[in-house]
């Protein structure tokens, strides 16, 4: 089934190759194969050329949002015409929405994917002008609790939770951080409570999980995202104590998560848990060894977790970011600018992501739209990793 789309769905040609229906780009001058893939060289090669294209006849497929009639040969910024890319149609598969421009749209589920920009387009998330929020959840009635939610990756995650109707119980450090994310919140109209915690403290977080629950009755999601930097330089510069906070915050935090959060779940008949590794989690980075250790442990702990109880329908996945402009990795780098020169040349996007983009990562997860995901750690990070930035 063919789908013809537009600026929106660009992204999903160059990640998946997808097969394009040649009847776009057929030339009266010769004969060509009827089927052929679609790759980002090849989508480039028809930008350079724009005038050598003909327009497209027809979209035939009955997902699409252009039914009947060719759509109009309106000329993107791309260069490429708005239905001049055939994909197979997702809307069978995860239920999203295809909005064209203002106009009305057929669902079958509740999440909408609205218009963004090609993957080349270097220019970071918010110079696009792209909204952040770029799929649109249901969590109405849902209760979220969120550990390391003040700042950076929580925080933004705490915030797209709630505007999609949950409420939440948020820990971490930093009284005014959260004082000021339980007014954001509460603007938007969720049921907001916040405790600063340490997870380094096993009794803390025990207490903190019996209050949440008490709370809220069920906790249908969890979300543990604490964790720190440490100490940058290699190994045998580094002291007991930089490798205990490190492991303690990073990794056994995230175990004391899961300590209470599961037997909660299974009680009340399942639920979602996210756990917040690292790019670093998938490979070994230089003076960054413990850190390194330590989400490698996390996405160890996921995979084992999620097999204990992927009969009791939870599901326990790891997100793998990348490089993420929070005050981690400018802590870790030693400034923003000195994160900028040390990571851009790994990240084939040519730039570094936005909090808003990761929160996206771990509402999907928490979703039903990844019903059969379970036991995954989701490296996101602008194609670094696929790139080889482990061999660097």
């Amino acid at each position: 089934m063919n789908l013809a789309t537009g600026p929106s769905l660009g992204w999903v040609a160059t990640g998946f190759c997808h097969r394009v229906d040649c009847a776009a780009h057929r030339r009266s001058s010769r004969k060509v194969h009827p089927r052929k893939w679609i790759t980002i060289a090849s989508i480039r090669s028809e930008i350079a050329q724009p005038e050598a294209r003909p327009q497209p006849v027809t979209a035939r497929s009955p997902g699409s949002a252009w039914r009947g009639a060719a759509p109009p040969a309106e000329r993107l910024d791309t260069g490429l015409t708005r239905a001049h890319v055939q994909l197979f149609s997702l809307e069978n598969v995860i239920g999203i929405k295809y909005v064209q421009g203002r106009g009305p749209a057929r669902s079958r589920g509740p999440y909408q994917l609205t218009r963004g920009r090609w993957p080349w387009d270097r220019r970071g998330a918010q110079a696009q002008g792209t909204d952040m929020a770029q799929v649109k959840y249901d969590f109405s009635g849902k209760s979220v609790l969120v550990v390391g939610g003040t700042t950076g990756i929580g925080r933004a995650t705490v915030l797209a939770f709630a505007r999609a109707g949950a409420n939440l119980f948020v820990a971490g450090l930093g009284a005014e951080h959260g004082r000021s994310l339980g007014a954001e919140v509460k603007d938007i109209g969720r049921d907001f409570e916040f405790r600063e915690v340490n997870v380094r403290d096993g009794k803390a977080m025990k207490r903190l999980h019996e209050e949440a629950f008490e709370r809220f009755g069920r906790i249908d999601v969890a979300f543990n995202n604490a964790g720190v930097s440490g100490k940058t330089a290699p190994v045998h510069e580094l002291e007991d104590a930089d490798y205990d906070l490190l492991m303690e915050v990073n990794l056994k935090g995230i175990f004391y998560g899961l300590k209470h959060q599961i037997p909660h779940m299974i009680a009340k008949g399942g639920g979602a848990v996210v756990n917040t590794s690292s790019l670093f989690g998938v490979m070994g980075f230089a003076t960054t060894a413990v850190y390194c250790a330590s989400k490698w442990g996390v996405i160890g702990l996921t995979n084992s977790v999620a097999l204990e109880v992927a009969r009791k329908n939870i599901r326990v996945n790891a997100i793998a970011p990348g490089s993420v402009m929070t005050p981690l990795i400018r802590d870790m780098f030693g400034g923003e600018q000195a994160a900028r020169d040390t990571v851009l040349p790994m990240i084939p996007m040519g730039r570094i992501s936005d909090p808003a983009e990761i929160a996206q990562l771990v509402l999907f997860l928490s979703s039903d739209a990844a019903s059969f995901i379970t036991g995954q750690a989701i490296v996101i990070d602008g194609g670094g990793f696929v790139a080889g930035a482990d061999q660097l």
